[in-house]
């Protein structure tokens, strides 16, 4: 996004705000669920060690010989792999400096809600790129990916979704070593997972009966560190027309492993990613005169790109629910 040549100037007062009085961030997931790294440079490959020897086999060598004075060494050998490009995303509108004023005079200032509406877009736009990403089951989790039987679907009578979930995690980390801790899950399958029999029988056996169970009781009955839940929607219909507007995630739901902190330089081992060039305002709102000086534009731009680099240590569940 080429910017024109002048004065640009960040206002940290718009930022707040947008923040306090736009899109309720808890809707949105993607920043949550993508590990955020900064690089800093546009676009970069990991570097990947790779095993040296058989971990599992009887004559690894491990045990050093009598008169051994030192053990045998590993391969030092490393590949490249896919890695990032960042590029800048966002948008803007336009100003009328003369119509700012007279909205000023009868108490509205058009910059805060500008940036207020700039904050909701970029975040439903960010937040459809992060959806096609992780919920990618033609191609990158095209391996990864499981139908809930009928007899496991989480509002089946007789289903357990806590062991279900825990055998899905083992089969993860029978292949890659690392097992999910986090999870998303739609509206309607969280709405299903507290009406689960297992999960009500459990909770009433510990004697927390009363309150509804939130996002933090089920992921302790799941067995996991987080348990998201998307919310977020968007409208599909074009501007001026009567709105359309549908979940951006779907009812799939994803397993996925998210560790901090990530490291750069060697292949990451979060599921997700997303790298944010190191510097870039982030979102921030910027601001600047057009010619004439009858309209200034507020820009929100993001320089970053959501990634699946480990898609081995996530898993996709769909149809979790009738």
């Amino acid at each position: 996004m080429a910017l024109p040549n002048a004065p640009l100037r960040t206002n940290p007062a718009l930022a707040s705000l947008s923040v306090m009085f736009g899109p309720i961030d808890a809707d949105f997931v993607a920043d949550r669920i993508f590990r955020t790294v900064d690089v800093t440079t546009k676009t970069g490959r990991f570097h990947e060690f790779l095993d040296g020897f058989a971990e599992g086999t009887s004559d690894n060598d491990f045990d050093l010989a009598q008169g051994q004075d030192r053990p045998d060494v590993i391969s030092n050998r490393s590949i490249l792999r896919d890695g990032w490009h960042v590029r800048p995303r966002g948008r803007g509108i336009n100003n009328d400096v003369t119509y700012a004023q007279f909205a000023a005079g009868e108490g509205v200032d058009e910059y805060q809600v500008n940036a207020m509406r700039l904050r909701k877009l970029t975040q439903i736009l960010r937040e459809r790129s992060a959806a096609a990403i992780a919920f990618d089951a033609a191609t990158t989790f095209a391996s990864y990916t499981t139908a809930v039987p009928s007899a496991s679907k989480f509002d089946a009578a007789t289903a357990n979704p806590q062991e279900y979930v825990d055998e899905i995690r083992e089969d993860v980390a029978d292949v890659c070593g690392i097992m999910p801790n986090v999870a998303t899950i739609g509206r309607k399958v969280f709405r299903k997972l507290k009406q689960n029999a297992d999960l009500r029988d459990r909770r009433n056996a510990a004697g927390d009966s009363v309150m509804s169970p939130d996002e933090a009781m089920v992921a302790a009955y799941l067995g996991l560190e987080r348990v998201y839940v998307c919310r977020a929607v968007s409208n599909a219909a074009g501007e001026g027309l009567t709105a359309s507007k549908s979940p951006i995630w779907t009812e799939t739901s994803m397993l996925l492993h998210y560790e901090a902190p990530a490291e750069v330089a060697m292949a990451p081992n979060s599921t997700l990613l997303r790298f944010r060039l190191a510097g870039s305002r982030d979102g921030a709102p910027n601001v600047y005169p057009l010619p004439g000086n009858y309209q200034e534009r507020m820009d929100m731009v993001w320089v970053e790109q959501f990634a699946a680099p480990k898609p081995e240590t996530g898993h996709l569940l769909t149809a979790v629910v009738s």
